[in-house]
């Protein structure tokens, strides 16, 4: 028979395989390396049964899965650049990439769970944005980069392209890796603007709808 470590490997990838999609739901495509792990028979029946078709990166040239592979590159980066403990670099690297808007207006945790993860914002001056843009009592957002801060909360915007400059508070900023020539779908973005109303008139409106009861 086979060697029990190869038994208790294939084993121990389909368990981990089903943690993930029963919280992920189930890919259609699974692309892997050629580890002989992924060519096994359990492995495949796996996949066979779940209808997931998998698919293997040409041999010696990981390039092949592209995208996958400037994530590994960028996670790396990360890795290496601070001084934290690896559980917590990887904790901040996750939750930094899944609440930050790409390139459609939308991050990865919105897309997934419909809504977005907190996180303590902190934008600096040359980091990219998104910025709310009113115009015809609508909102929509723009790509630009911030090249100014006032305190901790204000900031200077230059919009890409036109180069106009406008000041945003925190709330009105999202960070983004988009680049300029990545288009922002306005059928996804664009809502009415919020009204601002004080706190005392809203404490007064309250008052008021509680006596006239």
């Amino acid at each position: 028979g086979k060697p029990g470590y190869l038994r208790d490997e294939r084993n121990t990838l389909v368990t981990l395989l089903q943690t993930i999609f029963c919280i992920h739901g189930l890919p259609q495509i699974m692309v892997s390396d050629n580890a002989r792990i992924f060519k096994s028979k359990v492995f495949t029946k796996f996949c066979k049964d779940n209808g997931i078709q998998h698919k293997f990166t040409a041999p010696g040239h990981p390039q092949t899965n592209g995208i996958a592979e400037r994530n590994i590159q960028t996670l790396k980066q990360k890795l290496s650049s601070s001084n934290l403990t690896l559980q917590r670099k990887v904790h901040e690297i996750l939750l930094r990439y899944r609440s930050t808007p790409l390139a459609n207006g939308k991050s990865p945790a919105e897309k997934k769970l419909f809504t977005n993860v907190y996180e303590v914002r902190n934008l600096n001056v040359r980091d990219r944005v998104q910025a709310r843009w009113y115009q015809n009592n609508r909102s929509s957002w723009r790509l630009g980069i911030i090249i100014g801060k006032f305190g901790k909360l204000r900031y200077l915007v230059r919009v890409y392209g036109d180069n106009f400059t406008f000041k945003r508070h925190i709330d009105q900023l999202r960070y983004t890796r988009a680049y300029q020539n990545e288009r922002i779908r306005k059928t996804v973005v664009e809502t009415p603007p919020a009204t601002c109303v004080r706190r005392s008139e809203r404490l007064q409106q309250t008052f008021s709808n509680k006596f006239s009861n």
